[in-house]
């Protein structure tokens, strides 16, 4: 699917109110983008399906080098937005991956401003994650990142 998309660039504001929910690369892109120095700007995502699939991203500020924010109903219908900062790496509604040709895939073919299935195509970049490159590229920055491999919350017991 991602390669049918053609990829795009758009700066109106429905673009740029996007990037509050950092774009999702494929694990090849997080391997340039940790080569190319970004690694501690990056954050530990997730997509929730039957087993949590684990997703590097750009970071939203004060989540440099952790995990993403848990966004529940409940912060949602009060108001409380741990995303409202952005993408770390938008300024001047700009991403300056893009002139670094390392804007995320995801990045590079969403057009909020255009009926897009948003969903479909965050689905398709997290199912290059459930794969062995996905899952030795998590280990390599957590190695990179802490020393050592995280353990995750029902791995701790």
């Amino acid at each position: 699917m991602l390669k049918t998309i053609p990829e795009s660039e758009c700066s109106c504001s429905l673009c740029v109110a996007a990037c509050k929910r950092p774009c999702w690369p494929t694990p090849a892109e997080v391997l340039k983008l940790i080569e190319a120095g970004f690694a501690k700007q990056l954050m530990l995502d997730y997509w929730h399906a039957d087993e949590n699939i684990s997703i590097l991203c750009p970071a939203n500020p004060g989540y440099e080098g952790c995990s993403a924010p848990e966004i529940s109903i409940f912060d949602i219908l009060s108001g409380y937005n741990p995303l409202k900062s952005g993408c770390i790496f938008l300024e001047d509604k700009k991403c300056k991956l893009h002139d670094l040709k390392l804007k995320p895939i995801e990045g590079r073919l969403t057009l909020c401003c255009q009926k897009q299935d948003g969903q479909k195509l965050h689905k398709a970049v997290a199912d290059t994650w459930d794969t062995d490159e996905g899952r030795n590229v998590v280990a390599q920055w957590e190695e990179l990142i802490y020393g050592r491999k995280i353990k995750k919350t029902e791995e701790i017991g």
